[in-house]
């Protein structure tokens, strides 16, 4: 992951002002789109710095769409042998089963004939990065889920409801389990409603379900909620976001923390961009942690004092020691003590900046 001092530099200026980052992104963008122009050597530079700082940027502000096109964009200039190779393959694919897919989309449109429901169908291959991956793991086309995606969008939850009842009384599903993201986004960040059917021959396709404004967030991440704030000043959505979104806590914390910009760097490239989890506390609120993380982790995520009180934790009512590492989608009851303190051995589990941090400072201040 190449991340620069000047791009840290420019996380500084992120955590103060949310709009930066739309200004940088979409100049990244311009200049990934016109990349074929610049000298040859150049490239892969600008591709890898991209790639390492601007698409993790991207996706952990929820700008899913942008961050999928400069990883693109990044992949076909990087490794543009591996990615004409990918793209044969999706281009093969379509030419091969084009009747298929069409006779698929016409299933698909065919539930809504006797429904006045406003929709809108769209059809998308899974992208040549994300296929590149698949295939490294010599998976079959046929076997790589969300291969084939078909997104289904519509005024309402109801609405929504209402399609997914149609869809599995006209397809045979792949299992009778639907992925309910209304509330809780899915692990790349989407909200909606998700199953798979049979589609033709081996394949089976992905069936995203959801609203406009799901749609509109699930593309743009907080760059379009904001507009919900447009009556209110600058620093009044900046505190928002800041209460919101995880990701702008964390590194509002951080670049306040680290007044070095090379532990900055080190901090984003080994935290605070790497994949995450989401757990959750037993009222329901969402703490995003590093891939890794443990129980303690969490409590000192929640809050300093519950850290240090920390003795045990209970995880779908069973006990857990403070070093046990939490899971995606765990529900994770802290329980304290106020004989507790914590010792050096702790350090050993925690993962994150903010419990070493934490923990340091009650064994060395």
């Amino acid at each position: 992951m190449k991340i620069t001092l000047t791009n840290t530099m420019v996380l500084r200026e992120l955590a103060k002002d949310y709009r930066i980052g739309d200004i940088k992104v979409a100049d990244r963008m311009h200049n990934m789109r016109t990349l074929e122009y610049t000298e040859s050597n150049k490239k892969v530079y600008k591709a890898l710095e991209t790639e390492g700082f601007f698409v993790p940027y991207a996706y952990k502000r929820g700008a899913n769409k942008a961050a999928r096109e400069l990883e693109n964009l990044c992949f076909k200039y990087a490794n543009p042998f591996e990615y004409q190779k990918v793209e044969a393959i999706r281009e093969n694919f379509a030419r091969s089963f084009k009747v298929h897919l069409n006779k698929l989309h016409e299933r698909l449109e065919k539930i809504f004939l006797n429904n006045e429901m406003d929709h809108k169908i769209s059809f998308y291959c899974m992208k040549p990065w994300d296929l590149f991956n698949n295939l490294q793991e010599k998976r079959k086309l046929a076997k790589i889920k969300n291969f084939l995606n078909y997104k289904i969008v519509v005024d309402s939850k109801d609405d929504c409801y209402e399609v997914l009842r149609l869809i599995k009384s006209e397809f045979t599903t792949l299992n009778s389990d639907v992925h309910n993201h209304f509330e809780i986004a899915s692990s790349d960040g989407k909200r909606g409603l998700f199953i798979y059917i049979h589609g033709f021959k081996q394949y089976y396709v992905n069936i995203e379900i959801c609203t406009k404004k799901m749609d509109m967030i699930n593309k743009y991440g907080f760059t379009y909620l904001v507009q919900d704030f447009s009556t209110k000043d600058t620093n009044d959505i900046q505190r928002i976001l800041y209460k919101s979104s995880n990701f702008m806590a964390d590194l509002k914390e951080m670049t306040a923390y680290y007044s070095d910009n090379k532990e900055l760097m080190e901090y984003v490239r080994k935290e605070l961009f790497q994949r995450s989890i989401t757990v959750y506390t037993p009222e329901g609120k969402k703490i995003t942690l590093p891939i890794g993380a443990t129980v303690l982790d969490f409590a000192y995520k929640i809050h300093t004092d519950i850290g240090h009180q920390a003795a045990y934790a209970y995880i779908k009512d069973v006990m857990v020691d403070l070093s046990f590492p939490v899971r995606d989608g765990d529900i994770i009851r802290i329980v304290k003590s106020p004989y507790m303190t914590r010792i050096k051995e702790d350090l050993d589990y925690v993962v994150t900046t903010r419990a070493r941090k934490k923990i340091n400072a009650i064994l060395y201040d």
